[in-house]
């Protein structure tokens, strides 16, 4: 039997979401799962080697790498969940389909009350 170690639960999304890093321009990319602890998102080749520094490119942990995030949530009042981040790993998919794992670093307590009011809305609206 396989155990499960994730400390919150994971729900399958299909969000918008803007990082940056630094002061770079903001890259959109997509949330394909989110917990009240980070997110994943999709990428192509262009954005993830965008991402990576050189000497972090092969796919598997990530070091020392932080971002500035911003999620849109549906139903919201328009403004964007803002927070930061850190990359922890990022898989090659396919050949220009790539993932990457964030976990949130800094949340504010209103943000991290809106995020786990959609994640109890979705995990409700699935269980009907």
């Amino acid at each position: 039997m396989e155990h499960n170690r994730r400390r919150y639960i994971r729900i399958t999304t299909d969000l918008h979401a803007e990082i940056q890093i630094d002061d770079s321009a903001k890259i959109g990319v997509t949330v394909v799962d989110l917990s009240e602890g980070g997110i994943k998102i999709d990428c192509d080749q262009e954005i993830a080697y965008a991402l990576l520094p050189v000497d972090q490119r092969t796919p598997g942990p990530v070091y020392d790498l932080n971002l500035e995030l911003g999620i849109e949530l549906p139903k919201g009042s328009g403004e964007q969940i803002r927070c930061q981040c850190r990359v922890v790993f990022f898989h090659r998919l396919a050949q220009d389909h790539f993932q990457f794992g964030l976990q949130f670093q800094e949340v504010g307590s209103e943000d991290q009350r809106r995020i786990r009011h959609y994640i109890a809305e979705q995990l409700f609206s699935q269980a009907r």
